[in-house]
Parts: C-alpha cells; sequence; structure tokens
C-alpha cells in the first residue's frame, strides 16, 4: 500500500467515525426531545372534509395532516364533520397566529403580562399616567383573549 493510498484510507475512515458520532448525537437528541425540529412553513390552510373524508391541512401542495373525528370506520356524521373541520382550523389558527414566534415562551410571555399589569395598575387613578392607562387597559384586554378570560 503506498503512502498516498493509506492516508486517503485513514481519511475515509476518520470522516466515518465523525459521521457515525453525528448519527449517535443526532440520535440521543431525538430520543431526548432536543433536537432542532423544524415544520412545514405557515401559512397552512384547511381543506374541509367532505363525505367520508377526514379535513385536510395544508401548505402549498402539500398535505401536513389529515383530521378525523374519532368514528371508526363508519362514514361520519354530519356534526362528526363540522367537529373535524372546526378542529383542523383551530389547529391551522394556532400554527398561523404562532408564524415567527417560540411557542414555547407562550405561558411565560402570558404571566410576565399580568405582573406587570399587577404592577402599575395603581397608575390608573392618575391622569397624568395617560399613556400607561391606554397600554394597561391594552395589555388587559390581550390577556384576555389569549386566557380565554374577561378583560379586568
Amino acid at each position: 500500500m503506498s503512502p498516498r493510498h493509506g492516508s486517503q484510507e485513514a481519511a475515509r475512515q476518520e470522516a466515518a467515525r465523525e459521521a457515525e458520532q453525528e448519527d449517535k448525537r443526532m440520535s440521543d437528541e431525538e430520543q431526548r426531545g432536543t433536537a432542532p425540529m423544524s415544520h412545514t412553513p405557515e401559512p397552512w390552510k384547511v381543506v374541509p372534509g367532505i363525505n367520508h373524508y377526514g379535513a385536510a391541512i395544508t401548505a402549498g401542495d402539500t398535505i401536513i395532516a389529515e383530521v378525523y373525528a374519532p368514528s371508526g370506520y363508519a362514514i361520519p356524521r354530519v356534526r362528526e364533520m363540522d367537529e373535524q373541520n372546526a378542529n383542523a382550523a383551530h389547529i391551522v389558527a394556532c400554527v398561523n397566529g404562532c408564524a415567527g414566534l417560540n411557542p414555547a415562551a407562550y405561558r411565560e410571555c402570558v404571566e410576565v403580562l399580568q405582573n406587570l399589569c399587577g404592577a402599575v395598575s395603581h397608575m390608573e387613578g392618575f391622569s397624568h399616567h395617560g399613556a400607561v392607562v391606554v397600554a394597561l387597559k391594552g395589555a388587559r384586554r390581550a390577556l384576555a383573549r389569549a386566557t380565554g378570560g374577561q378583560p379586568e
């Protein structure tokens, strides 16, 4: 074996070892749920279900998911089809609504906004804090929408 052939073989073996280590690292991350993942880019859309076909969630020409109400293999009743379409619409609204945001930070943002509202609520009674009052009312409306409650 020539020296050149030996160095090429060593390089191939090193590359194979590195690829194996990277595969193991990725596999470990996937098992722990820490692997970086990406989803199909927004916007997503709903193609309503008809007859016995469930609603489809699509992005461009790609079907991302099909939504079925649990009804076994029987043709779904109208209520079930409406429920499937509503579930698909809810999923799409959530995905499109979070476009560009980190959904994992949502609860923390709500909590921080609630704390901020509590911290500045004492300023509501003072006319010279008009901008704070307007911002506080807007924050309370946003919190009510985000949490399904009523504005305070």
